[in-house]
């Protein structure tokens, strides 16, 4: 959740960050938000990624951060052409339907999701 310490407009400057790290850090990924809340997946190596979800966790921008799923990445990425690929969701409840999916399921919606939102 968007901190209710932050303005919605500190949202550029995650995405811009999240990029410039990314690409130096061989992560990619995509941001999806629907102006409240967050749903971050990143592909990488395994403890680039771990150290980069302690570093989510202390960010002050946003709240109640939850890692739903840690896994070594099986084949090629989803999202490899992204450092961080962002898509602001404002169809009906769509985050709410990916977080109640886990695993593969979580996966292949969230892929799908994308492919239907305004990507930047």
């Amino acid at each position: 959740l968007l901190s209710p310490d932050a303005d919605v407009e500190c949202v550029p400057a995650i995405v811009k960050g999240a990029r410039q790290f990314n690409a130096t850090h061989g992560i990619c990924g995509v941001l999806v938000f629907d102006g409240q809340r967050f749903f971050q997946y990143m592909e990488g190596p395994s403890g680039v990624i771990a150290d980069l979800i302690i570093r989510l966790s202390k960010d002050t921008r946003h709240t109640h951060f939850t890692p739903m799923l840690h896994a070594e990445l099986e084949g090629d990425g989803l999202f490899q052409a992204w450092s961080m690929g962002y898509a602001y969701a404002d169809e009906g409840d769509q985050l709410s339907e990916l977080v109640a999916l886990k695993g593969a399921s979580a996966l292949a919606y969230l892929r799908q999701m994308v492919r239907q939102l305004d990507m930047a």
